[in-house]
């Protein structure tokens, strides 16, 4: 029993420390270890697949518009994705029900990986550094949650954000991160404000803020604004909203709000406004978050 439980750790991970200390001792033992990093390099494969289809998708949608509209990009990415990754899925299952059985019988596709040393010390390295990445990633997330705060008191910089019903807080609060520590260093303890979008969420930002971010969707220069009874945005609405006298730059990250342009720079005067008049990438937003924005909160009156 305690051997089949130590094989059923090596598929959560645990391959490359045992191997640290110990050598596998038993034919059990051995099978599974060498059967977990087989499936763990197929998940490193599997990521990069996917992170080769999102570069080429934001590389279309960034300087070949045409390319990118002409076929469903989106649906095939998903649905490659999809399938990949059921696959990987569906692998993990069957090796853990093998494993507590305390079976040693190989699955093919594995089985051949795992006899590669080559693939056995990939795996190795990239187990270490996929779990040292979770733990960062969740480090990070606690931290820049902390640098946030919800809107009860006023604040100087907002994010209003739609999570289209699935994506976590801290995500966005990651990616707001170098603008919230800019803020908060400034202007002191909550001075950075994330917010769900809706209508309420963007008066408050209007009214109090000094530079606000809005992570949108967008189509024809209007903003959705899902959960609102009315869920177009344009910016004859914004026009008759309170603004502070310290909104100084408004960012709108959705896709074809630039379209309006003109229309949202009259409806947010003075303030600057930055838009796009085109499909846009999150990733272009993520860097100007990351590299730009801290620059322009330093600049802010």
């Amino acid at each position: 029993m305690r051997r089949r439980l130590l094989c059923l750790t090596f598929y959560l991970g645990s391959g490359p420390v045992f191997r640290l200390f110990h050598r596998p001792g038993s034919l059990l033992t051995a099978h599974h270890y060498g059967q977990s990093l087989a499936l763990f390099f197929a998940l490193f494969c599997a990521l990069l697949i996917a992170g080769a289809i999102y570069a080429v998708g934001s590389l279309l949608l960034l300087h070949f518009q045409e390319i990118y509209e002409s076929f469903p990009f989106d649906y095939i990415s998903v649905i490659v994705q999809v399938c990949v990754f059921s696959v990987w899925f569906l692998l993990w299952l069957v090796s853990l029900v093998l494993a507590a059985a305390g079976s040693t019988w190989k699955i093919p596709l594995l089985a051949g990986l795992a006899r590669r040393r080559w693939v056995v010390k990939i795996s190795s390295v990239w187990i270490l550094l996929f779990f040292s990445l979770i733990l960062l990633v969740a480090i990070l997330g606690l931290y820049s949650a902390s640098l946030v705060s919800d809107g009860e008191s006023p604040g100087q910089v907002y994010l209003v954000y739609d999570d289209m019903g699935f994506i976590p807080r801290w995500v966005f609060a990651l990616g707001f991160m170098r603008i919230s520590r800019a803020a908060n260093d400034r202007w002191g303890p909550e001075s950075a404000v994330l917010l769900p979008l809706s209508r309420d969420a963007l008066r408050s930002a209007f009214v109090n803020g000094r530079f606000l971010f809005v992570a949108c969707h967008g189509s024809q220069g209007f903003i959705y604004t899902p959960g609102d009874s009315t869920e177009w945005l344009g910016p004859e609405e914004v026009r008759q909203m309170d603004r502070g006298p310290a909104l100084q730059l408004v960012y709108l990250a959705g896709c074809d709000l630039g379209k309006g342009e003109s229309e949202w720079e009259a409806a947010l005067s003075p303030a600057e406004v930055r838009s796009f008049d085109r499909l846009t990438a999150t990733a272009e937003h993520i860097r100007w978050l990351w590299l730009s924005g801290p620059d322009h909160v330093a600049e802010l009156k």
